[in-house]
């Protein structure tokens, strides 16, 4: 997982904690449970 630039390995069982406004990106092949608190709004998601 990289935030900020920063890679940080994950395993199975892990948690990330994605502060507002932090750039991240997975890398590799994984699969996640997404849980958005607050909700998922769309108007608050961009690409570079």
């Amino acid at each position: 997982m990289e935030l900020d630039g920063q890679r940080h390995p994950v395993k199975p069982g892990d948690a990330i904690l994605i502060q507002p406004g932090c750039r991240h990106r997975a890398i590799g092949r994984l699969k996640v449970l997404n849980v958005p608190v607050p909700a998922f709004d769309p108007e608050d998601e961009w690409f570079d």
